[in-house]
């Protein structure tokens, strides 16, 4: 049989973040662009782009050894499934030793009057969330509201965080445009105040924190509505996210400049419990924020626990919905010269989400 050939060619990524090949260019820059050490080229034949993926040198060496998921095909249309299982095999491997997880935005009517935008988060089948999208309704803001929501309700861990997403645009403003942004003091090279960047810059203020706690976190673009299981429920999380009721803007800057204070040290007890909206920081693993409630020290949203006294048991959990209702409960803060500590959990729509307890500061 003849080796395959199609009209464009076959694009061979050989390092870049999913190695394999693929029928276009644009499916092939997503795997290159912003790779460092990237190798890739376009061949005539998918038997020479193979060969060129495994580090061969010779079609005949690619020919040598069969593969079914790679053998040359009479069309273009009988390669897409063996693009498929290369691509699925390829992210298996670059997600070994990573948290995954897929964030979406999502707006009706984007860019018109009355639009409606929604953000999604999914972990995996039973674990979906969802939630409007506060102030402004477009679908940039929502993917970037998105990756926050993701930030903020990951609990902190050595292994490092990855998040996939179809925003393009979320991805260049975090690796790209935020250095330039930053040395033109937040204005675009034509002048012009950058758009939301006060959500951006939070954002990358989530980043730097979960940093110098020791996490890494790193991006990765998927193709939307491609048939990923993980994009596919983020979307449609988000589609149901935009119905919700509207949600009140954030304090966009009052979150970043309490992080940023929390890095030079700051943080703590610096900010009273008693207000509204309070937001702690993920170096001190407590809740970024409580959503319309008010927590004091010592104080509890049920009844506080006592030496001895087995905190009371959690309710039921229900199923798996809206992430915007926080409830911390059992939370102790005792404050001594330089140390804090510290026990609570932390309930999402009724559901436990996470406890921790312990101690930060000097003894």
């Amino acid at each position: 049989m003849p080796a395959s050939r199609t009209r464009g060619g076959f694009y061979a990524v050989q390092k870049g973040f999913a190695p394999g090949v693929y029928t276009s260019w644009d499916e092939c820059a997503v795997q290159v662009n912003g790779y460092v050490g990237a190798r890739h080229k376009k061949f005539k034949t998918l038997a020479e782009a193979q060969a060129f993926v495994d580090g061969t040198n010779t079609v005949k060496a690619a020919l040598a050894v069969p593969d079914a998921r790679h053998a040359p095909v009479a069309s273009s249309s009988k390669l897409k499934p063996a693009s498929s299982v290369q691509k699925r095999d390829s992210a298996a491997v670059e997600e070994a030793g990573w948290d995954v997880v897929y964030s979406d935005g999502a707006c009706k009517g984007n860019g018109k009057a009355g639009s409606r935008a929604g953000i999604g988060i999914w972990w995996g089948p039973n674990d979906p969330r969802r939630a409007r999208c506060p102030g402004d309704q477009t679908n940039n803001r929502a993917e970037l509201i998105a990756v926050i929501r993701v930030l903020e309700l990951t609990p902190l861990s050595k292994t490092p965080l990855m998040i996939k997403t179809d925003s393009k645009y979320t991805i260049m403003c975090i690796e790209q445009w935020i250095k330039k942004w930053q040395t033109n003091n937040w204005h675009t090279a034509s002048g012009d105040p950058v758009k939301n960047a006060p959500v951006i810059r939070y954002l990358a203020a989530l980043i730097d924190d979960r940093a110098r706690s020791g996490q890494k976190v790193c991006f990765r673009h998927v193709k939307g509505h491609a048939g990923i299981e993980g994009n596919e429920g983020a979307d449609a999380e988000a589609n149901s996210g935009a119905v919700l009721p509207v949600v009140a803007e954030r304090d966009w800057v009052g979150l970043r400049e309490g992080l940023e204070r929390c890095g030079e040290g700051g943080c703590g007890v610096s900010v009273p419990f008693s207000r509204m909206n309070t937001h702690f920081c993920l170096s001190c693993l407590i809740l970024l924020q409580v959503d319309n409630r008010e927590v004091e020290a010592g104080s509890s949203t049920t009844k506080p626990s006592v030496a001895g006294e087995p905190p009371p048991p959690p309710p039921p959990p229900p199923p798996p919905g809206d992430f915007e209702d926080f409830e911390v409960t059992q939370f102790h803060f005792l404050p001594f010269r330089n140390r804090i500590s510290f026990s609570y959990s932390v309930y999402i729509s009724g559901r436990r989400f996470f406890e921790s307890r312990g101690a930060r500061g000097r003894a």
